[in-house]
């Protein structure tokens, strides 16, 4: 029997990771699905697994592995998506697309969500290489509703800090100048009304670099996350320092990760939509009372304001 995994109580952690190479045994079950673990995760991503053909295993722990990889018995490229014990029981359906691209479909309680895990060519491979990528990239996509849809995965692709004629794509917050790469990812959003996480808000550097070099000198933000774009536009206008509802839910915590945030806020808003029944402490506020000028034993000089709870302000502008 399948259980929901998305619910209004629950929130779905993602995770996407380049491993470099997977093929070993030791290294999934001792050092991937370890790290899984620590970070609290139910579904993890992987690009350059390098297993050939494709399938579905489990682990020793309890970890299902879904993978897709080459047909010709070499050991490069490759795509994986790994759920967390128990997380099984909501796949819907899943797809091994090819050695670049892998799907997976999970029952929610009122929206199912759709994962894309990819793994792109390099800035230098030729153009015939990523026109086909982002053509089955595209293909897909269309075949997937729009609402739960999340393209995650090692894109290889500098989006840059100018997003002129793109703002509703990204924001400014990014490392590095865009190449073609990220020229490509920047118009394949825009075509699809897809938002790249990790660009909005301002983040230290070390936490926006994605991809170290082998040599360890490199560093770059090249792995990333996509979401529907209707998911920005409710959490962009939102201010710091405001205070919280009763619900103590304040905007910095939306604010944190945009992305996390719309995964967590669209089953719920989904749920009010359906249900046509709004949660209770969204119906009250809390008032407080505010000093004005004057003498404040007289009423007359006191006014109050009433704070809602965040999230209503969320779906507001939805």
């Amino acid at each position: 029997m399948r259980e929901d995994l998305n619910t209004t109580k629950t929130k779905l952690r993602l995770g996407h990771w380049n491993v470099r190479k997977m093929y070993e045994i030791g290294k999934l079950t001792q050092v991937i699905t370890s790290e899984m673990r620590q970070f609290n995760l139910h579904v993890l991503g992987v690009s350059e697994s390098r297993w050939t053909g494709s399938g579905k295993m489990k682990t020793t722990t309890g970890e299902t592995v879904l993978y897709s990889g080459r047909d010709d018995n070499l050991h490069h490229e490759g795509v994986a998506i790994i759920l967390r014990k128990g997380v099984e029981r909501c796949l819907l359906e899943w797809k091994p697309i090819n050695n670049r691209l892998i799907s997976a479909r999970l029952k929610g309680k009122r929206i199912n969500t759709t994962l894309i895990q990819c793994y792109a060519p390099t800035n230098d491979s030729s153009d015939e290489a990523k026109d086909n990528f982002y053509s089955q990239l595209q293909a897909e996509t269309e075949k997937t509703p729009r609402h739960d849809l999340v393209i995650m995965g090692d894109l290889k692709a500098k989006v840059g800090k100018d997003n002129t004629d793109y703002e509703r794509v990204m924001g400014k917050h990014v490392v590095g100048t865009r190449d073609d790469n990220g020229e490509r990812l920047v118009e394949f959003c825009a075509m699809n009304n897809l938002v790249i996480g990790g660009t909005l808000f301002t983040h230290r550097d070390i936490h926006k670099l994605t991809w170290n070099s082998p040599n360890g000198r490199d560093k770059n933000q090249i792995d990333l996350l996509m979401i529907n774009g209707v998911w920005r536009r409710s959490l962009i206008d939102v201010r710091n320092g405001k205070s919280p509802g009763r619900d103590n839910l304040d905007a910095e915590l939306f604010k944190a990760d945009p992305g996390i945030a719309a995964t967590i806020l669209q089953p719920l808003f989904t749920a009010v939509w359906d249900g046509e029944k709004v949660p209770d402490d969204w119906c009250k506020g809390v008032i407080v009372k505010i000093p004005k000028k004057g003498t404040l034993s007289d009423c007359n000089n006191w006014r109050g304001i009433t704070l809602l709870s965040v999230p209503i302000n969320h779906q507001k502008n939805v």
